[in-house]
């Protein structure tokens, strides 16, 4: 036994304490890794737009759902950024039971996965040019995963809210 578990093991509710700092942790790494590959595929999707501008110059409605992919990014980048921890902190005003903490994060891979699609299309597009007709079919799937990935954020909230209790 290391000399910080006996330490631990004369503390009352320490092991407690720290499993839900581990918690918190995971919790925390787990946007994060969802930020940093929503922030990867937005920049992945740029270069694709770069790649075609002749394309995208041409065509107003190519235009408009281009700006419209690069918006629905910043709108669920910005969920997920700001989603409520999945944790029961002091000041928090969601406040989750401990014991159903585990039931999120299993729920969080799920918006793992659906990040790591998103990010698989935009890298398979990113240097590529495109036809118009191309074009369109391709940001209209990149739409659809971030479509796709906002209802899931929205579902976790959802969940957060099912399970914890709003503070007054």
């Amino acid at each position: 036994m290391s000399l910080i578990e006996k330490i631990a093991s004369y503390i009352p509710g320490y092991r407690g304490y720290k499993l839900k700092e581990v918690r918190r942790e995971s919790d925390r790494l787990i946007r994060s890794t969802i930020t940093n590959l929503l922030r990867s595929s937005k920049e992945d999707f740029e270069n694709f737009g770069y790649n075609n501008l002749k394309e995208l110059s041409k065509d107003q409605q190519l235009r408009s759902l281009y700006d419209n992919v690069r918006f629905m990014y910043d709108k669920v980048w910005q969920k997920i950024d700001k989603a409520e921890a999945g944790y029961s902190g002091l000041f928090d005003l969601v406040k989750v039971r401990e014991d159903k903490l585990d039931d999120v994060i299993k729920y969080d891979s799920q918006l793992i996965e659906a990040t790591q699609a998103l990010r698989k299309e935009t890298t398979d597009l990113s240097s590529k040019s495109l036809k118009a007709e191309e074009l369109k079919s391709a940001m209209d799937r990149i739409l659809n995963l971030l479509r796709d990935l906002e209802s899931k954020i929205d579902a976790r909230t959802n969940i957060l809210h099912e399970l914890g209790e709003i503070n007054a």
